[in-house]
């Protein structure tokens, strides 16, 4: 398992957004816009608010155990299915998600700015496009800080417009963003959160020391020898489109 790294004293060392197809959807009901009440805080990152997880891959020790996808290193729990979409003209894995009965939690590490957190920009600008497509925010305070909680606008599966909770959750790391995006029964009840709350809490993010602009996604790879041949396959020539689903590789943790 990871372990935070301690000192000699003992003490730890311190340190877009498209809807999965099970989202819960509620029909009716008029969506209202959004106050985003924020403009004050303080926009360096918070080492306290990763006291417990994520973890920067400085801060651990590991062993085997963890699923190592390049830029991100993560712990499902016993029976969530991971899913991995790979770029159909160039085998590059854009992303991972996390199935945990109906709720999912999708998984993105991004480079960042050394002293400054990108989670305060980032949350407003994913917020003025929900409530320009007719969705309503929120920023309550959650444990991992500030988060973006939004009921946006979609089609039901009879071809109607209903409603559908996702939840926005963004950890400043240094030289890193984490954001994690929960659709289904977890993005509305914390009850079901808890599982892949605690997925979040392990991920560790390996920045790597290369010069990289800030927003610029961490490079992620397929574990072992299925990176390989997923990208010997591929073979395409169209250009990754950004909000649909590419091929996905499926494994049962």
């Amino acid at each position: 398992m990871f372990r935070r790294r301690r000192s000699p004293d003992g003490d730890p060392v311190e340190g877009d957004e498209a809807l999965g197809q099970d989202s819960e959807v509620v029909e009716d009901g008029d969506l209202d816009d959004f106050e985003d009440a924020d403009d004050d805080e303080v926009r360096a990152p918070e080492a306290s608010l990763r006291a417990e997880g994520p973890w920067d891959s400085t801060e651990i020790e590991t062993d085997d155990s963890y699923l190592d996808l390049g830029a991100m290193r993560i712990a499902p729990a016993e029976g969530m299915e991971v899913q991995l979409e790979v770029d159909p003209g160039t085998g590059a894995v854009v992303a991972v998600t996390l199935v945990d009965g109906e709720s999912s939690l999708a998984l993105q590490a991004f480079a960042a700015p050394r002293r400054e957190g990108m989670w305060s920009d980032v949350r407003k600008e994913i917020a003025a496009g929900i409530s320009a497509s007719g969705g309503t925010v929120d920023f309550p305070e959650g444990a991992f800080g500030t988060e973006l909680r939004s009921v946006m606008t979609v089609q039901t599966p009879e071809g109607r417009q209903g409603r559908a909770p996702v939840r926005f959750i963004g950890i400043d790391g240094p030289r890193w963003f984490l954001r994690a995006v929960l659709n289904g029964p977890a993005a509305a009840d914390d009850v079901h959160a808890k599982a892949l709350e605690l997925v979040v809490r392990g991920v560790v993010v390996v920045r790597g020391t290369e010069a990289m602009a800030p927003g610029d996604p961490l490079v992620l790879a397929m574990p072992g020898e299925a990176g390989k041949s997923v990208a010997e396959a591929a073979g395409g020539s169209e250009p990754l489109q950004p909000f649909q689903r590419g091929p996905e590789i499926t494994e049962i943790r």
